[in-house]
């Protein structure tokens, strides 16, 4: 038998960019990667539901057209390409869950082995307000192989999923010129990074308040806010930032991509994401902060307190306390030393355990472990 023969079929039902998100930046790297490709034959389904994050959760009739036309593909390429495995990064809550349990009850009924790779969360909290979902999610998961993003993201499911998931942290592209390369301001006046969709529950507005405590406090500082108008408008934000009267220290920059986005981790000197999203699993942004050698300063939801050591890389407050948010920033903000500190130990965790290499090594020894297991 030749290396060719021998080598197993994979079958991805991903999504790929756009949008950007974090699951389909990620997905994104699964079908770019070599190591994948040199160890198995790789095919995919892209489901392409919307072009923008405002899209994410509206229902259309194309959408619905959309939905059946997939299935149709689902059914078509099993049947044609006979892959040996399915790796299907499903959605755990909301419409995109019940489309996509049709998807795997068609695939369960064609025999196929399935790998669900899970990039949010909220399935506990949707099985304990109904016991019909709760009957779904079983069905959901049964036979099935699992991968969570950490430890206490296997919380989620643990209720509805009777195998042991596996755990693979997502992991980011090294950028060798600007890696721990965080401006580490010499002035008075350090920047303050806020990098996400502008989605009330992500915690932008909160920041705004926070910002604004820190104002009349008397401490200095500029603060830049990048992320696409999802549930927020740039205008509403703007209101925001002019009620603190914040205006003359905050940048409203909406969507920023590659090199322009780079170059915001660059010119920053902290990093905050207080978000309080309720499917928050694993955010990549600060992974990407991390590369930086930014010190971060979060909240202890979904994996983040698995991403961001409290006290180590960064700060861990409870969310929804524009107060205790405002102290922990005025702790980096006064503290030039300990900023660098953290942000050394941020890239070192980045370094070790986060980059690209880690997760694509970490998937190929899953795909391995499940095909050569009879």
């Amino acid at each position: 038998m030749t290396q060719d023969q021998s080598k197993k079929k994979i079958l991805f039902i991903i999504q790929l960019p756009p949008p950007v998100h974090g699951a389909s930046i990620m997905n994104s790297y699964v079908m770019a990667s070599t190591l994948i490709k040199s160890n198995f034959f790789v095919d995919a389904i892209n489901l392409r539901f919307s072009n923008s994050i405002k899209e994410i959760s509206k229902i259309s009739l194309i959408k619905i057209i959309k939905s059946f036309y997939y299935g149709f593909m689902i059914v078509k390429k099993v049947l044609i390409y006979k892959p040996d495995l399915v790796y299907f990064t499903v959605s755990p809550t909301g419409n995109g869950f019940y489309r996509d349990i049709c998807y795997v009850l068609i695939l369960k009924l064609l025999k196929r082995k399935l790998l669900f790779h899970l990039h949010g969360k909220g399935i506990k909290y949707d099985v304990r307000k109904s016991a019909y979902k709760s009957i779904l999610y079983k069905i959901y998961f049964k036979n099935t192989h699992v991968i969570c993003l950490s430890k206490r993201h296997t919380d989620d499911i643990s209720e509805v999923c009777a195998a042991i998931p596996f755990i693979v942290p997502n992991g980011i592209k090294l950028n060798p010129i600007n890696a721990g390369s965080g401006n580490r301001s010499n002035d008075s006046s350090p920047t303050i990074l806020y990098l996400s969709n502008y989605i009330r529950e992500k915690g932008i507005l909160l920041l705004i308040e926070a910002l604004g405590i820190l104002r009349k406090k008397g401490y200095a500082f500029h603060a830049s806010f990048v992320g696409e108008p999802a549930e927020i408008s740039i205008e509403l934000i703007k209101r925001y930032v002019d009620c603190y009267r914040l205006t003359d220290c905050v940048k409203i920059s909406g969507p920023l991509y590659d090199e322009k986005k780079n170059a915001e981790f660059q010119k920053a000197d902290i990093f905050v994401l207080p978000t309080y999203y309720k499917n928050e699993a694993f955010p990549l942004v600060i992974i990407e902060a991390f590369q930086y050698g930014l010190p971060v300063i979060s909240t202890v939801e979904g994996g983040i307190p698995d991403l961001v050591t409290n006290n180590e890389s960064g700060l861990l407050i409870k969310s929804k306390d524009p107060e205790i948010l405002a102290d922990k920033i005025g702790i980096l903000l006064k503290d030039k030393n300990l900023r660098i500190k953290m942000g050394k130990k941020g890239y070192e965790k980045f370094i070790n355990n986060f980059t690209i290499t880690h997760f694509e090594s970490n998937l190929n020894k899953i795909f391995h472990l499940i095909l050569d297991t009879h």
